[in-house]
């Protein structure tokens, strides 16, 4: 569907068409209105430029400097529409500074050149109408914030301090570079808190957090002489009902279910009037006069989120909001973060599912979230780790389609209709990677993190509270790139509003994957992969709604080792299994680095016979020699490829080459610096423990010409580890680590001391810098706390002076907590035998471990080590132990890991009985239920037998209190019924105070017969009818059979009507007495039906003769005695005659035409009539035809002379001929012929709709 979250009220606008000859978004207008606005400011420059100086500075003032301001809104334009022509419509340095000295506020309407300090704050502006968006960005300071156009900044500089360089004019900077903060701290720096952030009184935490209630302050604004609300909306009591209100439908419900109760939002709504009017393209100014307007009416000390809701008549976008917190300022005391929300002017109220999606999709950007992508690969799930090969600084890459690159990859913008931050409407509950890595909802035991071997999880529905509901899985460490796993069921009202308006989706049937990409994905933006693609076309692309990696399937990475196979799925959850293969051949690169020149190198692979590989590389500058169509070239055994790389003009840039699943990094220089990478790129730490990392940058200029190196750690704080490390002098640098209120005291390279802050340390001695020629390395010699567990990119950044585009290096970090086990159960009651499983996190289980419990009464069994992290054993508990906490605690060499668990005494639950019936036939099968409640938690688990006095019917396991068995059939008579609760670890057994009793008997059945006619000929069909009823109103089965007195009829079989049918035909004439019985079934007694007595009339004809012989045309000797004679019981219905088979020239008829026989027999005379023959002359044709001409010639009747004459003459042609032809004529005879035919007589009796017949046949011979 469109994602088109509109918002009556509150509409999220972008690009309309109604206003599409004032929008932004229309490229072609913008690219004219370009030139002509850099013609116009041109064109006033000349004209400022050529007034003589005495009179410049005069026409630059009163009445208003009109000349200075048209140019200023004209420049304003072009900064924001133009950036990169800032620098072309400069006045010259002279003019600007003869107009400053004049009137200093004159020149504040004129740009400079210069660079602003301060945190670097991404925006995101959301254009739901076309699915797309665009990221924004701000130098925000303690007094200004300013925002940025013309460039895009790496991620890794979110919320970090920098340095932004371009020509500013007002609010607006057209930015040329933004790089780390590159003046190496002062004094001043550290000691005057350039990160602080003011402690407040009763003001949220100075750090904004992810969880517990989310403070908004919501302006309202309306301008004086601007656009405004439609008066029948009611936006400000719409907005705190859908935002605020404790029931669904809200955000903060929404929030509540997606943080399962660990967030909220909450504030209030204030309605703000300003005297200048704003728009989406003065949002910064805008929320500066907000603020300052509101300050004497709101207590932002209160709050940490702000949202600015205003009417406009056009906007670029349908929502604008902070990515995270900015730092605390002059008129906000805390970390905070603001979303912009426009309204269309004069629109009426929304509806509530409208409201809620977009809403929470922009809160979600101020809790620090990117968009949820879908990323299509079409026929592959995921290409290779250097798909986006269009970014030539890093391997990563977050293009919305790389074209250049072998693999195509669409990234598409909000693709993933299951997350809010995505396409989902309704609200669709954040992805696991959003909750994990964002927004620590899920943490702890409850998110894994896996890097090596192979490792079995159940994953837990992301709706539930608890278990491992998130998976992330390294692909590989030198881009930071992860997959991601989770498992959805619809058990939450917001997620199954969600699947159900997602048709034709797996996503309760299999595993969800998400892919990570460390250098450009960094924590903020998800990207769904379709594990099961079938588009062959990148303009087609996957259906990701059915994306899931269903179970009995699996995929095997073809750029790393990773394998994943979801083994199955359930309710309960999904079990998955993630492995690291071994491959099957050793590969090697000639060396990791080319020179910016070009050149070759290459691959060499070691493998048996039996290894079958494959070498890649998808950067399109890169290429195999002897690769198909596709780049790809393959062999078995050991082998050689050769590769060449083509000239690089630009910055360093990096590929992969991968051989046999495994990728292999590949660097290109630059003209002049070059990142070589971090080492090691992959590390796991143990809190305390000291790594030494190198950074290696070759610079043809030297160290001198290196401005700075930072390494990037992000955290849980501000700043996380972050490292700044400023060369001094030959080969020497200073470091720096950051600390959430401003730099830590420098270290010299080498030298004793360290610095702090809340998660690491950085030592000076094995911090040092050593220089090889043009190779220049950078080691940090770094410790981690508890507070940094869990996994890191590592992000290097580069800033040379010869250079204006920063390098930049990924690496990751891996830092263990302490040792943590938890326990499955978390509590047993006394008596029982316990099998409990532990978990454990950092740990190092092993079968030298060995388990302790607190207290007296329980007996440990001895452990057994599944895994690591995985531990078994068994706890006897003696029924005289004591209840109370008590301590298990698992020991391994030096490591120690405690948890609690409660022992409890038995609870005593209470039983049941129910049956579906009581009172049953033998072969019935009632359902026997038995429910038992507990009297304390936990509730009964486990099973229950059912028993028929001392026999056991069946055992039936509790589901919800409830167990169930079908049993029977029970023999005839009475059963006692009972049921024994069998308990559990919590719950004793429990039986039913008393028994049922179930009564088994036959059930009388009626048997009533029916027939379709009393009465009947012979060989008519008559149904026979017998409808069988039970006592007990239950309806019989089997068969009924039919009976002509003692003689047996037939079988009808009864339906599920009690209905039992059968048609005969063959009674012969007579009384018949019918009946029906049916027969003894075991469940039902058998029955006999009542008589009825079916008349059925038959009757016969026999001739006295059945040969006749006569003379045709006879009247005598021409007649045959036909005796009709009934059948048993009589004939009383008339009879007819007819005869078939005469010859031609005769007929019958009988006399009398019809009779009834009655009882005895009757005779018919049946006369047959033939007529005589005779002979017959014919004159030919031309006689004919000579008698014809004269008559036809005869008009009148005193012509009757001519016509005798013609006779005549007619009479002496025929006897002598005519000019030498003679006559013809032939002799015919009419009449019965002679011979002999089988004449049929029938007779035939009628009675309403019942018809009989009879026949004899007689042989007639006529002479």
């Amino acid at each position: 569907m469109n994602y088109c979250r509109t918002i009556a009220v509150l509409f999220f606008l972008s690009c309309l068409s109604m206003f599409a000859a004032a929008s932004s978004c229309m490229v072609e207008d913008q690219n004219v209105q370009s030139s002509q606005l850099a013609q116009q400011i041109v064109a006033l420059n000349a004209q400022i430029s050529g007034m003589s100086s005495s009179t410049r500075p005069t026409a630059m003032v009163a009445p208003g400097r009109s000349l200075l301001q048209a140019r200023h809104d004209l420049v304003l334009q072009l900064l924001r529409e133009h950036p990169e022509e800032a620098h072309s419509v400069l006045l010259p340095a002279a003019v600007v500074a003869e107009i400053q000295a004049v009137n200093a506020a004159a020149g504040n309407l004129l740009e400079q050149i210069k660079t602003v300090s301060g945190e670097l704050v991404p925006m995101i502006a959301d254009d739901f109408e076309h699915n797309t968006s665009s990221t924004r960005f701000q130098v925000h300071t303690s007094t200004d914030d300013i925002d940025l156009f013309g460039i895009t900044p790496p991620s890794s500089l979110y919320h970090r301090q920098v340095d932004a360089t371009g020509v500013v004019l007002d609010d607006i900077m057209a930015a040329d570079t933004v790089s780390p903060y590159a003046a190496a701290p002062t004094e001043t720096d550290i000691k005057t808190d350039t990160f602080a952030l003011p402690a407040v009184s009763g003001a949220p935490p100075a750090v904004c957090s992810t969880l517990g209630d989310q403070k908004v302050a919501v302006l309202v604004l309306k301008f004086s002489n601007g656009p405004s609300f439609g008066t029948n909306a009611d936006v400000g009591n719409t907005v705190n009902k859908y935002l605020f209100n404790a029931t669904s439908p809200s955000v903060t419900t929404f929030y509540n279910e997606s943080s399962y109760g660990q967030a909220s939002i909450s504030g209030d709504v204030y309605p703000i009037t300003l005297s200048t009017t704003y728009d989406c393209t003065t949002t910064t100014a805008m929320r500066t006069a907000a603020l300052a307007a509101a300050a004497g009416t709101v207590d932002f000390s209160k709050y940490n989120r702000v949202m600015l809701v205003y009417p406009v008549t056009s906007c670029a976008f349908g929502g604008l909001g902070d990515v995270g917190c900015r730092s605390a300022d002059s008129t906000f005391p805390t970390q905070n973060a603001t979303t912009w929300i426009p309204v269309a002017a004069n629109s009426t109220a929304p509806p509530a599912s409208s409201i809620v999606s977009p809403m929470g999709h922009e809160l979600g950007h101020n809790l620090g979230m990117n968009h949820a992508n879908t990323l299509d690969f079409t026929t592959i799930p995921l290409g290779p780790v250097d798909f986006d090969a269009t970014n030539p600084n890093t391997v990563g890459g977050g293009g919305t389609t790389s074209t250049t690159s072998r693999i195509p990859a669409i990234n598409k913008e909000y693709g993933d209709a299951f997350d809010d931050m995505g396409v989902a409407y309704p609200a669709g509950p954040f992805n696991a990677q959003h909750r994990t890595q964002s927004l620590a909802w899920i943490a702890g035991p409850d998110s894994k993190l896996l890097t090596t071997g192979s490792t079995t999880v159940t994953l837990k529905p992301l709706e539930g509270s608890s278990g491992t509901r998130s998976v992330r899985a390294l692909r590989d460490p030198r881009t930071g790139s992860w997959v991601w796993l989770e498992y959805h069921q619809a058990s939450a009202p917001y997620a199954t509003a969600n699947f159900n308006a997602n048709t034709g989706n797996n996503i309760t049937q299999g595993v969800q994957v998400h892919y990570e990409d460390g250098y450009n994905n960094s924590g903020t933006g998800t990207r769904l992969l379709d594990m099961t693609p079938t588009s062959t076309s990148s303009s087609v692309g996957n259906n990701f709604v059915d994306g899931a990696l269903l179970p009995g399937k699996s995929w095997s990475d073809p750029y790393s080792l990773l394998t994943i196979k979801t083994n199955s799925a359930d309710s309960s959850g999904a079990s998955v299994t993630i492995s690291y293969d071994t491959p099957c051949a050793t590969v090697a690169l000639s060396s990791d680095t080319v020179a910016a020149a070009g050149g070759t190198g290459s691959v060499t692979l070691t493998a048996p016979s039996t290894c079958t590989w494959s070498v890649f590389a998808n950067a399109p500058w890169l290429t195999l020699t002897g690769a198909n169509a596709s780049g790809i070239i393959s062999g078995t055994g050991n082998g050689s490829v050769t590769y060449t790389a083509t000239a690089n003009t630009g910055s360093q840039r990096t590929t992969y080459i991968t051989a046999g699943r495994q990728s292999l990094p590949l660097t290109q220089s630059a003209t002049v610096a070059t990142l070589a990478g971090i080492s090691p790129s992959l590390v796991t730490l143990t809190p305390g423990v000291s790594q030494v990392f190198t950074i290696t940058v070759n610079d043809t200029q030297g160290l001198s010409d290196l401005q700075n190196v930072v390494l990037y750690l992000a955290g849980s704080s501000v700043e996380g580890c972050n490292v700044y490390m400023y060369p001094s002098g030959s080969s020497s640098a200073t470091y720096y680590l950051t600390t959430t209120s401003g730099f830590a005291s420098g270290l010299t390279a080498g030298s004793s001391g360290s610095s702090s802050n809340t998660v690491c340390t950085l030592s000076g001695k094995n911090s040092v810098v050593t220089v090889n020629g043009n190779r220049i390395t950078f080691a940090l010699d770094l410790s981690f706390n508890k507070n940094f567990t869990g996994a890191h990119v590592d992000n290097v950044m580069v800033s040379s002076k010869s250079q204006t585009a920063a390098i930049i290096a990924v690496g990751t970090l891996i830092v263990n907590g302490d040792a943590a086990i938890t326990m499955t159960p978390a509590s047993s009651a006394v008596g029982t035998t316990i099998p409990v499983s532990i978990t454990g996190q950092n740990t190092s289980f092993s079968p030298a471990s060995v388990v302790t419990v607190s207290g007296a009464g329980i007996t440990v069994g001895t452990p057994a080590a599944s895994s690591t992290t995985a531990l078994t054993v068994s706890l006897n508990v003696a029924a005289t132990a004591a209840t109370g906490t008590r301590t298990l605690t698992v020991t391994t060499g030096t490591e120690v890991a405690s948890t609690t668990f409660n022992l409890v005494s038995k609870n005593q639950p209470t039983i049941k009985l129910t049956s579906s019936s009581l009172n049953v036939v033998p072969s019935a099968t009632p359902t026997l239920t038995a429910t038992v409640t507990g009297s304390g938690y936990p509730d009964p688990t486990g099973s229950v037998v059912f028993l028929d006095g001392s026999a056991t019917l069946g055992t039936a396991t509790l589901s919800s209190g409830t167990a169930s068995i079908t049993a029977g059939p029970f023999s005839s008579g009475t059963h006692q019924i009972s049921a024994t609760y069998q308990g559990d670890n919590y719950n004793q057994t429990a039986a039913p105070t008393s028994a049922l009793t179930l009564t088994s008997a036959k059930t009388q059945t009626t048997t009533t017969l029916t027939t379709s006619t009393s009465s009947a000929f012979a060989g008519t069909s008559i149904t026979l009818t017998a409808t069988l009823t039970a006592s007990n109103s239950a309806t019989p089965g089997g068969s009924v059979t039919f009976f002509d007195g003692s003689n047996t009829l037939g079988t009808g079989t009864l339906g599920s009507n009690g209905v039992a049918t059968l048609t005969v035909t063959t009674l012969p004439a007579g009384n018949h007495a019918i009946t029906a019985a049916f027969v003894d079934t075991g469940d039902f007694i058998g029955s006999t039906s009542n008589s009825i007595t079916l008349a059925v009339s038959d009757f016969t004809i026999t001739p006295a003769t059945s040969n006749l012989a006569l003379t045709a045309g006879a009247s005598a000797n021409n007649t045959v005695s036909l005796t009709v004679t009934p059948g048993s019981g009589g004939f009383t219905t008339a009879v007819s005659f007819t005869c078939t088979g005469l010859p031609a020239g005769a007929s019958c008829s009988a006399s009398p035409t019809a009779v009834t026989p009655g009882t005895t027999a009757t005779t018919v005379t049946l006369s047959i009539l033939t007529t005589a023959r005779q002979a017959q002359n014919t004159v030919g044709a031309a006689i004919i035809g000579l008698f014809s001409l004269p008559i036809l010639a005869v008009r009148r009747r005193r012509r009757w002379r001519a016509v005798v004459l013609a006779l005549a003459l007619g009479a002496s042609l025929a006897m002598g001929g005519c000019s030498g032809t003679k006559s013809s004529s032939t002799t015919t005879a009419t009449g019965t012929p002679t011979g002999t035919s089988t004449v049929t007589v029938t007779a035939t009796s009628t009675s309403g709709s019942q018809s009989l017949m009879r026949t004899a046949t007689i042989n007639l011979t006529v002479n």
